[in-house]
């Protein structure tokens, strides 16, 4: 969002504190897709999964459902850790690590 004015940015980001609503609405209201696209679209669809899965399983255990986070759940989590790390790197250099074109450099 670095090509917006410092005022607009920070309401965004205040606007959207979470990470749910930053993964779900602000990404999308800013890149037209949702992170889990862009992570499928780079060969990550199983981390979009693991991701979607946790957060919602996470929704239920704040919710009052203590048995929504499980030992699989854990263990799903603890062995996704790497590949979710390298499907957020690959995410970051699709989105934010090249200058855009409407500020006169081309990619």
């Amino acid at each position: 969002m670095q090509h917006l004015p410092e005022p607009v940015r920070k309401d965004l980001l205040d606007r959207y504190s979470s990470i749910g609503v930053r993964l779900h609405r602000l990404y999308k209201l800013v890149f037209g897709v949702s992170y889990f696209d862009d992570l499928r679209d780079l060969g990550f669809a199983s981390i979009a999964t693991l991701l979607a899965d946790l957060h919602q399983r996470r929704n239920e255990f704040a919710h009052g459902n203590p048995q929504a986070i499980d030992e699989a759940t854990v263990l799903a989590l603890v062995n996704g850790l790497k590949k979710e790390h390298e499907g957020f790197i690959a995410v970051f250099n699709k989105r934010c690590t090249h200058p855009r074109r409407d500020q006169g450099t081309e990619q």
